[in-house]
């Protein structure tokens, strides 16, 4: 860790920094560039971030080869995900958060050395943790906490099946799930985690069914109060008792 991880110090701001960026949409390997460009210039309310790491996702490929969501205006600086320190200040912020870690910008593109934004609109993060932790741990983490929070009123015991538990999101479901007592059910990666024991047995299915009976049995009766996962689980959310025939 950077023995300045977190401390504001005095920084020689260059006028020229570096971004990895694409004039159109294609295969990276064929699109990307990396340029020179201005450092901006901050005005009142805004702050000067300087990357100190970032990430690769899928979703940047898709940004990049124009398939994912909302595209951005050309030329584009590439990356959704990143970390950076606050090392400018403009008026009407508080110098206190010089020296800060925060999260990149999405929407400006994390894959430059220096970026821009509003002071409101910043992601303060912990100070003591490295820096190539921070940087992964922001678009997944947080999806994964608004599927557990934001869709359905969970308490400790509860049960919840979620597919492709193999992902980014789905392992940080296991780990918040395990955190705060509930049983989770992983079928897309094979594994049925009992978070609120703190156990973790690793169950293989050859099929479908295997898969559903484990399900039965963990369940002890009781209906799951939320589904993520394909139509294999549908029957199970009818008023009457799952049927894995």
């Amino acid at each position: 860790m950077d023995e300045s991880h977190g401390v504001a110090e005095e920084v020689s701001i260059p006028s020229i920094g570096r971004a990895v960026r694409y004039h159109e949409h294609g295969e990276p390997g064929s699109v990307l560039k990396l340029e020179e460009i201005p450092v901006p210039e901050i005005g009142e309310g805004e702050v000067l971030i300087q990357m100190q790491a970032t990430t690769i996702h899928p979703s940047d490929l898709g940004l990049i080869n124009g398939s994912y969501g909302r595209l951005r205006e050309l030329p584009a600086v590439g990356g959704r995900e990143g970390v950076g320190t606050v090392v400018s200040v403009g008026s009407g912020v508080d110098e206190k958060v010089v020296g800060r870690p925060v999260a990149m910008p999405d929407d400006e593109g994390a894959w430059q050395d220096y970026v821009k934004a509003r002071a409101d609109d910043l992601i303060l993060l912990p100070a003591l943790v490295p820096f190539d932790q921070l940087a992964i741990s922001i678009l997944n983490p947080l999806t994964a906490w608004r599927l557990l929070n934001d869709f359905e009123y969970l308490k400790e015991g509860d049960f919840v099946i979620q597919n492709a538990g193999n992902s980014a999101v789905g392992l940080s479901v296991v780990q918040f799930a395990k955190k705060i007592g509930i049983n989770l059910i992983s079928p897309g990666s094979g594994q049925r985690i009992d978070c609120r024991q703190g156990l973790c047995s690793r169950l293989e299915f050859s099929r479908r069914t295997e898969c559903l009976e484990a399900c039965q049995v963990s369940w002890r009766g009781r209906r799951p109060r939320h589904f993520w996962g394909d139509g294999c689980f549908s029957r199970a959310l009818s008023d009457k008792e799952p049927d894995f025939r």
